[in-house]
């Protein structure tokens, strides 16, 4: 964006925030968003400029991000502006500000970090269960993501994606013979939890961040996303962590019955759902959305854990 510039940035802080900013420094930057190191005399911030999405998209994200800076959990902290709001726009993209987190990205996951991922997620989820969303905004949930691929259907095809037809019959045709029931505990979610979105600082995780994705949602698939992300090695889920995830994830909020009678199920949709969304979003960078794509339909795949030794693991 030509005209989003480091003086741009000074400038709009400071009338916004009223902050005198010492250096800018451009962060790597989501498919979605801008991101920008700011520092000041006293301490450091990020500033966040939007692509796509509108305010009122990302009220949700603000809600979510707001209940849980009441509650200390380690997540980005949404600065004020001068006029008491979390958000403000430039050239009508949305705008946040939010306290820098000391920290590297996660680069390789461990059975002790699943065990710190799992006690953060599950508390998490237990602070935004009353998190509700009167949007009638899609999701990515099962029945909303049918819905979603019939809707961008003539732009996938469009996209130049390699055999998108084939895949879209593959995964249309999967998601049909699935099905989950309404009782599926509900909340908060993050939906993106991933390697580059663990921040760690001395083998410890310092933060979860970009919620840019979250909704109102079964919580199970959350979870199992998580699990999609970490717990694959070799292409094979590793049961080990697993169960350090789950048995940790549980230590603050225990999974319902129907949540681990339908855990597999849910492993394997969140499967699907990482293949087709990559050429969903991301048709802008065919080489990214391919790999990894193909690397979750590949998992899908490979996955043969039976129902009844992923339940004895997290029981």
């Amino acid at each position: 964006m030509d005209y989003i510039s480091k003086e741009n940035i000074k400038q709009i802080l400071g009338v916004h925030y009223n902050l005198k900013t010492t250096e800018i420094d451009p962060l790597e930057s989501g498919i979605q968003n801008l991101n920008y190191l700011v520092s000041t005399d006293k301490c450091k911030f990020v500033f966040r400029l939007y692509n796509w999405k509108s305010i009122e998209e990302l009220r949700y994200t603000l809600q979510i991000l707001h209940s849980l800076q009441n509650d200390n959990f380690p997540s980005p902290e949404l600065i004020l502006t001068i006029n008491n709001e979390y958000s403000f726009c430039f050239h009508k993209k949305p705008c946040i500000l939010y306290r820098y987190i000391n920290g590297e990205r996660l680069k390789e996951a461990s059975v002790d970090t699943m065990k710190q991922l799992g006690l953060l997620q599950g508390r998490m989820h237990k602070i935004l269960m009353k998190e509700e969303h009167d949007t009638l905004t899609l999701t990515w949930d099962h029945g909303d993501l049918l819905q979603l691929m019939s809707t961008k259907k003539e732009l996938l095809l469009k996209s130049g994606f390699p055999k998108i037809n084939n895949r879209l019959e593959f995964v249309t045709e999967k998601l049909v013979s699935m099905s989950f029931p309404n009782q599926l505990p509900k909340g908060g979610t993050h939906q993106d939890i991933k390697p580059e979105n663990i921040l760690v600082s001395s083998d410890q995780i310092s933060g979860i961040v970009d919620f840019d994705n979250g909704y109102f949602g079964d919580l199970l698939h959350d979870v199992t996303t998580t699990i999609c992300w970490f717990c694959f090695k070799d292409n094979k889920l590793d049961l080990r962590f697993v169960e350090s995830f789950v048995s940790s994830y549980q230590k603050e909020r225990e999974l319902s019955e129907i949540e681990k009678q339908y855990l597999g199920q849910s492993i394997k949709f969140r499967l699907l759902r990482e293949s087709i969304i990559w050429p969903m979003y991301v048709s802008h960078n065919i080489p990214i959305a391919k790999k990894f794509s193909d690397y979750f339909l590949t998992l899908y795949n490979n996955y043969n854990i039976s129902e009844t030794e992923l339940r004895r693991r997290v029981n």
